[in-house]
């Protein structure tokens, strides 16, 4: 190997793409000490109702959310009119071979609001997340969650609701926690009896 090669690896295993992230917040947004109501949670629905089950769960935002719902077949026809009627705004579209992206940016249309955030419609983390540890367990494995860069379970906050809604383990990243605004060293402080895993960069 050349040394050029060598010293470029050596760079990229040292700085990863995750980190030099962390690092720049050019393009993150900081949390604000107001509240805003100034967002469109956009839920892209398609296939079947049943994976909109859980939608009790963002009754509280009902206002700010807009159901980006295929409405071709006439099951999902039903079913707007009666997410409708439950007082959810829908956006009925139809498209050939639909998928949450193409559904998100058809939604779009019907946003007014400066923010808008896809939330896909089977998205939960409640007792699903402790049927699956309970799985884990059962076959023997101790599971962890890995709270993620642009994900669910990013900033401080998510990360909290988390750990109080289960008893699963955590994996401490610190390049993830710095991109959700997360200081590293009270990160760990705070959960360290929850960490059971970690990746460091």
């Amino acid at each position: 190997m050349t040394p050029l090669l060598i010293a470029v690896s050596i760079v990229l295993v040292a700085f990863d793409f995750q980190n030099l992230l962390s690092w720049w917040h050019g393009k993150l947004v900081s949390p604000g000490e107001r509240r805003s109501s100034d967002f469109t949670i956009v839920v892209p629905l398609f296939g079947h109702p049943r994976y909109f089950d859980c939608r009790a769960a963002i009754l509280p935002y009902q206002a700010n959310v807009l159901v980006a719902l295929e409405a071709t077949p006439a099951h999902m026809q039903a079913f707007a009119s009666e997410l409708e009627a439950e007082g959810w705004r829908v956006r009925r579209i139809r498209m050939h071979a639909p998928n949450p992206a193409k559904l998100m940016k058809e939604g779009l249309h019907s946003v007014t609001t400066t923010y808008a955030l896809r939330l896909d419609a089977d998205t939960s983390i409640g007792d699903g997340l402790e049927r699956v540890v309970a799985q884990c367990r059962n076959r023997g494995f101790e599971p962890t969650f890995h709270p993620h860069a642009g994900t669910y379970v990013e900033a401080g906050w998510e990360i909290e609701r988390l750990l109080a809604s289960c008893d699963v383990g955590i994996c401490f990243d610190p390049g993830h926690l710095l991109i959700g605004g997360v200081d590293p060293a009270l990160g760990l402080a705070s959960w360290g009896a929850r960490i059971n895993h970690f990746h460091l960069k």
